[in-house]
């Protein structure tokens, strides 16, 4: 089962790097879009 997302929420799903290997994103440009 999956949890219910919570938009409020800031815990992450995913680490930076499986995000970077999953989209090939440039980390500095994930962790911009975090802020």
């Amino acid at each position: 089962m999956f949890k219910e997302s919570n938009t409020n929420n800031k815990t992450p799903v995913f680490n930076i790097k499986a995000v970077v290997k999953q989209t090939g994103l440039n980390p500095a440009t994930i962790r911009a879009w975090e802020r």
